[in-house]
This record gives structure tokens, C-alpha cells and sequence, in this order.
């Protein structure tokens, strides 16, 4: 496919334009913003979109402001087709198809669009197409060539595996058609699963219908099984009821002896429980007169101990009252010695506040200075606007306006003009007179205009690199200006003394910020003049506030050494009111305990005395009701009852145990649940057997043998289908897969002319030392120069934008014989340096020699070397 022809018309910015292809290489150049990527977006609607989409891409082309549709229109060639192909989006809607060649045709709408999808469909690897585009803004990397069915027969025709006129793609398309009708293409499953759940379904439906048969035959059986129970169990019904009436009436008699042993036992117990009851009584008539003697003995003994108590309490009061008074004359002396020691505190204090005061004084003024000389320090470096960063800056800057100037001179032309005879001469407007034989040299950066009155006019233009040196100098000299004017100085030279002035003036800033720290020990100006106030009343308000009785100390040491000694008189006085007060709190505590002890006795003799009283009077209580002599004997004969009744129920028991009651009891309970099971199952056989005549008499109207017939037939049916489907599904995957195997083995060996054709066009850009590396998918791995391997992702932008851009001139080199497809490159080689532009460019031109290639730039002169290229300026 070759495109011969654009235009646009109301295309977002271009409001109309016309562009001829060439054969080779069409340069586009233009500014950002003028309408070149357009290009590539017209053609990409053009092939992909109707006139009637909503798509947003499609409302975006209109120029914003104006109810216009939007046109393109393409004449192309493609295989042996030549048509011209146009479309109108938003207003107006169109489409147009012109066929010029082989048949004249003419198609509008619909049609039209269908028309030129067979014809690239037919004539076009558009797969290749979308592989060989180089977007604007995107990065250019390995291009993906795997899905190109026409490269693939164009290196299968490098690799010499095939002839030119042979081609298998349509084979393999059409076994992939096969393959797809019983399988996924991505994941491989079946899609004859239907068919399987239907056959599934079938042979449920059969076995489900067999079963049904067989539970009529299981039925029919049942029938016959439950009749027969059902008689064995009416002629043995009479036999176990009569076994049910004998063991009742056995169980009957060990139920009443039963009964006899229980009443017997309820009267032993009550029996045994007087006794126990008359067994107490006695016991705690015992207690209760050994707890009166006991008592007796007790409060006899507390009654001697009370005198010598009471004495020794007396005693110790009077002690207690004693040693109260000296406590109180110690506090006296102990209260007048704290006094004078905080006398004599208070007067040091006062002295030290007063030489702090003086000390305070001098050191506010100290830090006056400093504060003065700070002040000064940052108003000179708020006069300096330079600082370190700024200078290196400044620096940095002057290094690029001298870097610049030596390029501008060494890529500056010089003109030399020799005078054979005296004559002037204009450089630029500026005149110059020239004597016989004198010479006049100058460096030309920009364009120079040469007069020679009456004889020429000469104008003198550099190359493009001197005049982007000599912008990249003023560029450099602004850009340093406006540094200087940032900071305030001349040039370099006043940059450097500033900045070290502002060293300077920083070193004193710390230097007096140090010593002002040093003199306000962490507070401010306003805590020490707040400090100094303090002390200030401090010191007037003592000597009023002091007794006058006591003269004031000359100095700091006068009362120290006063407060000393007063201090050592408070410590003896302190010493002799803790011996005091520890002595009479040691007499008042032996009190205290003397008379707490004396209290607790008189409590418990009168204690002692309340509880004899009331085990006296209890004891006479119990004596009215029973005599002692009446507890004991009422204890022996209730003892004696206790022991007759046991023998009663001993006698009892043996007469129940050789009965067996346990036996008994089982033998009637297993009998009489013997009749009452074979009663229930004689009614359950009796339902059991009304169900089966039911279910049997349905079975007989309802033709589950003809169902089951039919449902096998139809299952043999769908499995003859399933075998038959699953035989072809087999063959379409075996072939599918052995294509495949075989495509992926050629695609191995076609990697080897694409290999020569990139390295081929690779040693025009990189030299002699050049090659790549491909796998399989024929995407770019790695890159070999003069003996070092790098791997395509790690080499730079700029390395691996050339060669993406070689992997596509190689492929459309390769495919151009079979009709090929136009490689649009819009706006790359941004990130390649002059020398590699021009190697580029002569690969770009060699390639051109054999296929379309359609460049877009911003950047006049970025493809310069493209020798055949045919510019073409918006």
C-alpha cells in the first residue's frame, strides 16, 4: 500500500491542507500546534471509523466554536487497486468511495466503507501497519512485527523455505476457523460443551428410567415378602399375649413384697432418727455441765488478776503527766531557736540578693553591647544578597557563558579580504577603509552582509550549528545577567568579595549570638531585667521588714558564720524535744495499754459471769422438762426399737432377694414389649401392603418399559452425535497444533533475514561493529557494538529510539516487494546527537529507496541528511 495523497478540511486546527506523497521518503516539517500529527490521526479515522460515530475521538476533531464537519480524503494504491477514499464526521456526514483501477467503481456510505475494508483486508498487513506507526509523544521502542502475516511470507521467501507465489496463511486461517468452531482460541476449552451436558443429561434420564423399571420389579417382590410377614405375625399374636399374662401375674406378687420391704424400711428409718435425736439430747445435757464447771474455774481466776492491773495504770498516768510538761518546755526552747535561725537565713539571703543586684547590673550592660554588635552584624548581612549557593551559581553561569563563547569560536567562520588597491569596504553597515595590500579578517557567528561600493554585495551565512552556538552564548550571557542582577554585583569577581564579606559578617554573628548566649544562660534580656527587678524589692523591703533588736551583719560571711552557729543551738534544742516527746509518748502508750488491758478484764469477768448465768438458767430449763435420769433411759429404748425393726427388715429382704424381683421385672417388661412390637408391625405390614398394591397398580398405567425404550434410543443418538463431533474436534486441535509447531519453527528461521536487515541498515548508523540479537517473536533483545553486549531495555532513550526506528525500515524493506505498507514516523529522534543524526538519516534514505516513509518534525534540520527525502513546509 502506497499513500499518494492527503487532505484535510476543518481538521481540529487546520482549517484546509493538501499533502503529495512521494514514493520514498516525504519530509513533513512544521512548528508544534500546526496540524502534522493530524496526519496519522485523519488516516487512522479514515480506515477505522464510519461517518456516523459518536465516539468521543470523532467529536474531538471539530474545531472547537464551529458547527463545520470535519474531512479527509486519501487517494491510495494498494496491491492492484487505486482508489480515492473520502469521509465527513460530525455535520454533513459522507462517506465516498472512487475505485480508479483495476475497474472504475463508484460507492457512497456503508457500502463504500465495507468496500475499502475488503480491499486492506485482501491487499494490506494491517497488522504490520500498527507495528511499523511511530506516534508522537510515544517512546519508539522494539517494534511488535509477531502478528504480521505478510512479513512472516516475506522472510519465509528470505529464508528460502518457500516460493514467492506460495502462501499459508490462508490455510492456516482456515484451520483456525475449524479450530475455533470446537474450541477457545486464548484457553483451549471445548465448545461443544452443550453436547456433553446434553449427553450427560441422557444417560441420567436412562439410568433414572431404569431404575424406575426396577423399582416396580422391587415392588412386586416387596409384595410378596410383606404378605407372608404379615401372616406369620397373626398366628403368633394368641401365643405372646398368653406370655404377656404370665409374667404379669409373677410380677404382681414380687410387687407386693416389694411394698411390705419399703413400708418396713420407712419404719426403721424413723425409728433411727428418735434414737439419733435422743443420743443428742443426752450429750448436750454433758456439754452443757462440763461448760458450767469450766466457767466457774474461769471467772475465778480473771477476778485475781483485776487489782494488780488497776495499780499499774494509776502509776503510769502520774508518769505520763510528767513527762507532758517537759515535752512542752522542750517545744519552747525549739520554737525560740527556729526563729532567730530564720533571722539569720532571711539577713543571708537579703546580703546575697544584694551582690547578685550588683553582678546583675553589670552583666545587663554586657549584654546591651552585645546586642548592639549583633544588630549590626545582620544588618550587614541583609545588605549582601549573595550567599554560598548564590556564588556557585553565579559561577556555574560565567562557566557556561566562557563554554559557549569557545564553541561559538571554534564553529565560527572567518572572512579574509585582501586589498589589491585602496577601497572601502561595509561589514554590517560599519565602514571600513582598507589601503593597498592591507588585509581584513573577520569571525563571522551570524549572518554578515559585505558591501564593496560600486563593485558587490555579499552575504555571508554560517551553518546552522555556529548560528544555534551563538544562541546558546546569548542564552548564557541573559542568563548570567539575570544572576547578577539577583544578587546584587557586577560580575564574578564582586560576587566572590560580597560573599566573603557576608562570611565575614556571618562569623561575628555567631561570635556575638555565642556571647549574648553565653551571658543570658538560656533566658532573654526580659528575664534578666525581670530578674533584676525582683531582687531590687528583695533588697528594700528587708531592713524594714526586719526586728530592730538584732543588728544587722556587715557582709555575706558575717551571716553565714552568724547562721551557722544559731543553727547549731536549733539542732541541740531539736534533739532535746524529740528525746522529750519520744519519752513521754512512750509513757503515755505503757498507759494506755495498762489501761486498755484493765478494761478488757473487768469486760470479760463480767462476760464470764453473763455466760455462766445463761448456762445456768438453760440447764435448769432442760431439768424441768426431763431429768437427767429420763434423757438416759429414753435413749436405751430407743435404741432397743431401732434393733428389733432391723431384724424385721432384714428377714424381708431375704424373702424378696430369692424371688428375683429384677428377673421378674425384666421377663414381664420384654414380654409385654414383645406383643406391643409385633403389634405395630403387624399394622405397618398392613400399610406397607396397601402402598404396594398403589404403587403397583400406577406402575401398570403409566409405560415405564416404553419410556425406558425411547430414552435409549435417543441416548444412542446423542452419543453417535457426541463421537462423531469429538472425531472431528480431535483432528481440527492435532492439526491446529501441528501448524503451530511448524509456524513457530519457521518463525525461528525468519528471524535471521530480519537479523541482516536490521544490522545491514544498523552499520550505516553505528559502524562495522554493529549486530542485534532477536528471539523468536522478533523483538529486540540485545545490541552488540565493537564487541559489547547490552540488553535493549538498559541501553538509553536515545539508543533504543534508533533502533526501534531500524527495526522498522528493515521490516518495511523487507515486505515492500509484496506490495509493503508506509512507515509514518511523526516527530522522533528527539534524544540523538548531530553525528547520529546523520548517520540515521542516510539509513533512513537507503531504505527509502525501497519502501514509503512518511517523516513528521518540529524541528527544521533534525533530518537534514535524509538526502531523497522531498520536504514539505507548513
Amino acid at each position: 500500500m502506497k499513500l499518494l495523497r492527503l487532505s484535510l478540511e476543518n481538521w481540529r486546527g487546520v482549517t484546509a491542507r493538501e499533502i503529495a506523497f512521494a514514493d520514498g521518503v516525504t519530509l513533513i516539517e512544521g512548528p508544534n500546534e500546526i496540524g502534522k500529527s493530524t496526519i496519522v490521526e485523519a488516516l487512522r479515522l479514515l480506515i477505522a471509523e464510519m461517518d456516523s460515530s459518536n465516539k468521543q475521538k470523532v467529536k474531538a476533531i471539530q474545531p472547537v466554536g464551529q458547527d463545520v464537519g470535519s474531512s479527509v480524503e486519501a487517494e491510495i494504491r494498494s496491491g492492484e487497486y487505486h482508489f480515492i477514499y473520502n469521509k465527513t464526521y460530525n455535520k454533513n456526514k459522507q462517506t465516498a468511495l472512487k475505485v480508479l483501477a483495476p475497474k472504475t467503481l463508484q460507492l457512497t456510505g456503508r457500502e463504500a466503507h465495507e468496500r475499502v475494508e475488503q480491499i486492506l483486508e485482501q491487499t494490506v498487513d494491517m497488522a504490520l501497519w500498527q507495528a511499523l506507526l511511530v506516534e508522537q509523544g510515544k517512546e519508539v521502542a522494539g517494534a511488535h512485527l509477531a502478528d504480521s502475516q505478510g512479513l512472516a511470507r516475506a522472510l519465509d521467501e528470505a529464508a528460502g523455505t518457500a516460493a514467492v507465489e506460495q502462501d499459508d496463511s490462508d490455510l492456516l486461517a482456515a484451520v483456525q476457523r475449524e479450530y475455533e468452531q470446537y474450541f477457545t482460541l486464548k484457553t483451549g476449552k471445548a465448545r461443544f460443551v452443550a453436547l456433553e451436558k446434553s449427553l450427560a443429561a441422557m444417560r441420567v434420564t436412562v439410568e433414572e428410567r431404569r431404575a424406575a423399571l426396577a423399582a416396580v420389579e422391587q415392588n412386586n417382590f416387596e409384595h410378596q415378602r410383606c404378605t407372608a410377614e404379615l401372616r406369620r405375625l397373626q398366628m403368633e399374636a394368641p401365643t405372646l399375649q398368653a406370655k404377656v399374662d404370665e409374667h404379669a401375674a409373677v410380677w404382681q406378687t414380687v410387687s407386693s413384697l416389694q411394698a411390705r420391704v419399703a413400708d418396713k424400711q420407712k419404719e426403721s428409718d424413723a425409728a433411727q432418727e428418735l434414737l439419733r435425736a435422743a443420743n443428742d439430747e443426752q450429750t448436750r445435757r454433758a456439754e452443757l455441765l462440763d461448760q458450767i464447771a469450766a466457767a466457774e474455774i474461769s471467772m475465778g481466776d480473771r477476778k485475781a488478776s483485776l487489782e494488780p492491773l488497776g495499780q499499774k495504770a494509776v502509776q503510769l498516768k502520774a508518769a505520763s503527766t510528767r513527762a507532758g510538761a517537759l515535752r512542752q518546755a522542750a517545744r519552747n526552747r525549739l520554737q525560740l531557736a527556729r526563729r532567730v535561725v530564720e533571722q539569720a537565713q532571711a539577713d543571708e539571703r537579703y546580703l546575697q540578693a544584694t551582690d547578685a543586684l550588683a553582678l546583675g547590673k553589670q552583666r545587663l550592660i554586657r549584654v546591651t553591647e552585645c546586642r548592639q554588635q549583633l544588630d549590626a552584624a545582620r544588618a550587614l548581612l541583609a545588605a549582601i544578597r549573595i550567599d554560598a549557593e548564590g556564588l556557585a551559581a553565579v559561577r556555574k553561569a560565567e562557566e557556561g557563558v566562557q563554554i559557549a563563547a569557545a564553541l561559538v569560536e571554534g564553529l565560527a567562520s572567518r572572512i579574509y579580504i585582501q586589498a589589491e588597491k585602496a577601497l572601502s569596504v561595509a561589514i554590517n553597515d560599519e565602514s571600513e577603509q582598507l589601503a593597498a595590500g592591507a588585509e581584513l579578517q573577520r569571525d563571522i557567528a551570524a549572518q554578515v552582509s559585505v558591501q564593496l561600493p560600486g563593485y558587490a554585495s555579499i552575504r555571508i551565512t554560517p551553518s546552522q550549528s555556529a548560528t544555534d552556538r551563538e544562541t546558546d552564548l546569548q542564552d548564557s550571557r541573559k542568563a548570567l545577567d539575570v544572576l547578577l542582577r539577583q544578587y546584587a554585583v557586577v560580575d564574578l569577581s564582586a560576587a566572590v568579595a560580597a560573599a566573603e564579606r557576608r562570611a565575614v559578617a556571618e562569623r561575628e554573628r555567631r561570635s556575638w549570638s555565642e556571647k549574648l548566649a553565653e551571658l543570658l544562660q538560656g533566658g532573654t534580656e526580659a528575664d534578666l531585667q525581670a530578674e533584676l527587678a525582683e531582687l531590687e524589692i528583695r533588697c528594700a523591703n528587708h531592713p524594714a521588714a526586719r526586728p530592730a533588736d538584732l543588728p544587722l551583719p556587715g557582709s555575706v560571711g558575717d551571716a553565714r558564720a552568724i547562721h551557722e552557729a544559731v543553727t547549731a543551738d536549733l539542732a541541740a534544742a531539736n534533739e532535746g524535744y524529740e528525746a522529750a516527746m519520744a519519752e513521754a509518748e512512750r509513757l503515755l502508750n505503757a498507759y494506755n495499754q495498762a489501761d486498755v488491758a484493765h478494761k478488757l478484764a473487768v469486760q470479760e469477768v463480767a462476760g464470764f459471769a453473763a455466760s455462766l448465768q445463761d448456762k445456768q438458767a438453760q440447764l435448769m430449763t432442760n431439768r424441768n422438762q426431763a431429768a437427767d435420769d429420763v434423757v438416759y433411759r429414753r435413749a436405751v429404748d430407743r435404741a432397743q426399737q431401732v434393733q428389733m425393726l432391723r431384724s424385721e427388715l432384714d428377714l424381708l429382704a431375704q424373702q424378696l432377694n430369692a424371688v428375683s424381683p429384677d428377673a421378674a421385672r425384666a421377663l414381664f417388661d420384654n414380654a409385654k414389649a414383645v406383643a406391643e412390637r409385633a403389634f405395630r408391625d403387624l399394622q405397618a405390614q398392613r400399610e406397607r401392603l396397601a402402598a404396594l398394591e398403589a404403587l403397583l397398580t400406577q406402575a401398570q398405567a403409566d409405560g415405564r418399559f416404553e419410556a425406558l425404550d425411547a430414552a435409549e434410543r435417543e441416548l444412542a443418538l446423542t452419543e453417535s452425535d457426541w463421537l462423531a463431533t469429538s472425531r472431528r474436534a480431535s483432528a481440527a486441535e492435532r492439526l491446529w497444533q501441528i501448524l503451530n509447531q511448524y509456524r513457530d519453527a519457521a518463525r525461528k528461521a525468519y528471524v535471521r533475514p530480519l537479523k541482516d536487515g536490521i544490522e545491514q541498515l544498523g552499520r550505516i548508523v553505528f559502524g562495522s561493529g554493529f549486530s542485534v540479537e532477536l528471539d523468536d517473536n522478533w523483538t529486540l533483545v540485545s545490541r552488540t557494538l565493537d564487541g559489547i553486549t547490552i540488553p535493549f531495555d538498559d541501553l538509553s532513550i536515545g539508543a533504543r529510539e534508533q533502533l526501534g526506528i531500524l527495526t522498522r525500515l528493515a521490516a518495511a524493506r523487507i515486505v515492500s516487494a509484496h506490495g509493503g505498507v508506509p512507515l509514518i514516523i511523526d516527530d522522533a529522534l528527539g534524544f540523538s546527537d548531530p553525528a547520529r543524526l546523520e548517520t540515521m538519516g542516510a539509513a533512513i534514505a537507503a531504505a527509502g529507496q525501497h519502501c514509503q516513509v512518511i517523516l513528521l518534525t518540529c524541528t527544521p534540520g533534525r533530518f537534514m541528511h535524509v538526502g531523497s527525502a522531498e520536504l514539505v513546509r507548513f
